[in-house]
């Protein structure tokens, strides 16, 4: 079961795939729900009176966010677990800076991966997989699932959803993977490429682009995603989530233009590209002319139609051009 399970990650878990989170190379401040920006928010949770001088009050929030950072600073030395982070975070996020506040973040996702072996160990127990089949349904939510009378699976399921952790299933095997959806409560407090970036793994958590050698998205979708994955690489060209993007980017043209092993983009015995696909393709473009994908897709079209959509020498040699990321 192990080496089964290893050898699924490689292929349906892209997300666990990525270099350790730096500190993001933007320095935009977000505003909160209340529409304040966060040298506002600094002041939350000082002891300033309603009479404090500006000076007095700037250096209560000064005060405050050192105090933050420092229990960060103090928490991250210790080798915490991703749940002693996420109540950190939930407690003191708002008091920092908008680039204090993505360091967090990325440090979170660093521990997360980080402890994610262990996690799954736990999962790899065969009687653990067996409990968790007899209550799978589709719409599993580790929410609702927690509440299990069986004292183990209970215990697991809180681990994982403290954690920040789903759990995610592929050919019958059940394991977990990070929730980037958890992070959204977030986001209000970060830098705008994080916050950005935490809306991209969000929609791949939330719904993950492939099983079982096949995608379980639809062509629509993937082209949707390469488009917004390409968007941040543009947008955000001094990240330091730009290499995590640019692999998730270059997965998705994989997809784009060759599909996988049990949704090709081409039928393997008429060698004809799938109508599913083409149909994907005419819609995609009468919408992103102006679109560096839009421009790479234009390209393959015509060659498509030159070649009445059948695989041949020119699409392939095309397709090795236009899945290279720039």
């Amino acid at each position: 079961m192990f080496f089964k399970y290893k050898k699924l990650i490689k292929v349906i878990m892209p997300l666990a795939i990525g270099a350790v989170l730096l500190v993001s190379g933007c320095s935009s401040k977000q505003n909160d729900t209340a529409g304040n920006t966060n040298a506002d928010r600094q002041t939350i949770g000082s002891k300033a009176s309603d009479t404090a001088q500006p000076e007095e009050t700037q250096k209560n929030a000064d005060d405050a966010q050192k105090k933050a950072m420092d229990g960060f600073n103090s928490l991250t030395a210790s080798n915490p677990s991703p749940q002693q982070l996420m109540k950190y975070l939930s407690d003191n996020l708002q008091t920092v800076k908008s680039e204090d506040a993505s360091t967090m973040i990325v440090k979170l996702e660093e521990v997360q991966k980080k402890s994610m072996q262990s996690l799954e160990t736990k999962f790899y127990d065969e009687s653990i997989q067996k409990k968790i089949n007899n209550i799978w349904k589709t719409d599993f939510d580790i929410n609702t699932a927690v509440n299990t009378e069986d004292e183990e699976l209970k215990a697991l399921f809180e681990e994982t959803r403290d954690g920040g952790y789903k759990v995610e299933t592929a050919e019958g095997f059940y394991f977990p993977i990070v929730d980037y959806g958890v992070y959204k409560k977030f986001s209000q407090f970060v830098t705008l490429d994080i916050k950005e970036y935490i809306d991209l793994m969000a929609v791949e958590s939330d719904k993950v682009p492939a099983k079982d050698a096949a995608l379980v998205i639809s062509w629509d979708d993937v082209l949707k995603r390469a488009v917004n994955q390409e968007k941040f690489l543009i947008d955000y060209p001094d990240s330091q989530k730009q290499e995590d993007v640019r692999l998730l980017y270059s997965r998705y043209l994989t997809f784009a233009f060759l599909g996988l092993n049990n949704t090709p983009a081409f039928d393997y015995d008429t060698k004809e590209m799938v109508p599913g696909l083409k149909e994907a393709y005419n819609k995609f473009l009468s919408s992103s002319a102006d679109q560096r994908l839009g421009q790479r897709f234009r390209n393959y079209v015509d060659i498509l139609k030159k070649n009445d959509y059948k695989l041949s020498k020119e699409i392939e040699d095309y397709r090795k051009t236009a899945m290279e990321v720039s």
